[in-house]
C-alpha cells in the first residue's frame, strides 16, 4: 500500500469514529395544565394509587429516518400514556420510565443510502404508577396551599 492510500484509509477511519461516535438526544415537551401529570419521580401530593401500566408501541424507520407509526417519545407520551392515565381515571403518572429504540447516525445513514430497501426496527416503551389525587385539586396544580397561612402582626 502506499502512503498517499493509508493517509486517506487513516482519515476515513478517523471519520467513521468521529461520526460513530455522536450521541442521540431525543426529547418530548409535556404542557402543563393539557393533561395528567406526568413524572419521573415521586410527588409530595395525597394520593391513591390505581395500578402500574406499561406500552409498547412498535414500528419501523423507513430509509433510516422515517418513523412511519409514531414511535417517538413524543408520540409515546400524547398518543400512548395519556390515553393510557384518563382511561384508568387517573390524575397522574408518576414514576415514568420510557426506552425507545436509537439508532446512531452513522446507522441511519447506512439504511437510508446502500440498504434503503431494508427497514429498521423501532419501539418505544412507557411503564408508569397510575394515581389519583385524594386531595381534589387539578392534576398540574403544585398542591393544595397551607392550611393555616402565617399571620402577620
Amino acid at each position: 500500500m502506499t502512503t498517499k492510500r493509508m493517509a486517506r484509509l487513516a482519515v476515513a477511519v478517523a471519520c467513521m469514529m468521529a461520526v460513530g461516535a455522536c450521541t442521540v438526544v431525543n426529547t418530548a415537551a409535556i404542557r402543563p395544565g393539557q393533561g395528567p401529570l406526568i413524572t419521573t419521580g415521586d410527588i409530595n401530593r395525597p394520593y391513591q394509587s390505581l395500578g402500574l401500566v406499561q406500552a409498547t408501541r412498535k414500528g419501523v424507520l423507513l430509509f433510516g429516518f422515517i418513523d412511519v407509526v409514531g414511535t417517538d417519545l413524543q408520540y409515546g407520551f400524547d398518543q400512548v400514556l395519556t390515553p393510557l392515565v384518563r382511561q384508568m381515571g387517573g390524575d397522574a403518572a408518576i414514576n415514568v420510565r420510557f426506552h425507545q429504540t436509537q439508532y446512531l447516525p452513522i446507522t441511519k445513514v447506512f439504511f437510508a443510502f446502500p440498504f434503503f430497501f431494508l427497514p429498521l426496527p423501532t419501539q418505544v416503551t412507557f411503564t408508569a404508577e397510575v394515581v389519583r389525587f385524594t386531595d381534589g385539586g387539578a392534576a398540574w396544580a403544585p398542591g393544595p396551599p397551607p392550611a393555616h397561612p402565617p399571620s402577620v402582626q
